[in-house]
């Protein structure tokens, strides 16, 4: 399965990584289950030159929106064990000021509002905010477990950054998400 028509051309430039965002570290693109987080880790672990703490938030952020690309892409495959996985990308960018994770994946226009909304409140709030939203969450009557809620919270709490967010109409009626967070690394 291949991202196709409108979004290739998007997935192109946003993950022309030697430019403004930085140096590409390593980049995925294809179905999010197990198999890619365990990828992931696996490469945090070996390509990352950093302290574990700095490996740690990477790693947490990738695996939040793997998950969100898992949920909310409509490019979906079905693995030899049955299980469906999202399509979409990822990359991991390393730029003077620390790294950037950044996702992408097609997505209906119902997910895509819901995501930007989202972003968009999680952009709005302060530390403090976040995390009552976060506890406000956790503690609904009635979770949904698999929405926008949480993951990119505790995102945004992790990497200490807001969400930086574009979503955009394709050829096909999609539209393409891509999400992108960025994790400062203290000067040595």
């Amino acid at each position: 399965m291949a991202i196709t028509g409108g979004e290739e051309s998007l997935l192109r430039v946003h993950c022309d990584m030697d430019g403004k965002h930085g140096k590409n570290i390593m980049m995925y693109k294809g179905p999010f289950g197990q198999s890619a987080i365990a990828l992931f880790q696996t490469y945090c672990n070996q390509l990352l030159e950093e302290n574990f703490f700095i490996k740690k938030k990477i790693l947490s952020v990738a695996i939040e929106l793997a998950q969100n690309i898992n949920l909310y892409s409509v490019e979906k495959e079905t693995t030899k064990d049955g299980k469906i996985e999202g399509y979409g990308f990822m990359s991991i960018c390393r730029n003077i000021d620390g790294y950037s994770i950044i996702s992408g994946n097609p997505a209906e226009k119902a997910d895509a509002e819901k995501l930007t909304q989202r972003c968009d409140d999680i952009n709005k709030a302060d530390n403090e905010q976040l995390h009552k939203l976060k506890r406000k969450l956790w503690n609904m009557e009635n979770p949904v477990p698999e929405s926008a809620n949480i993951g990119l919270v505790q995102s945004a709490l992790i990497a200490g950054s807001k969400i930086n967010y574009e979503s955009a109409k394709t050829e096909t009626g999609k539209y393409f998400i891509t999400l992108e967070l960025e994790i400062k690394v203290p000067k040595s």
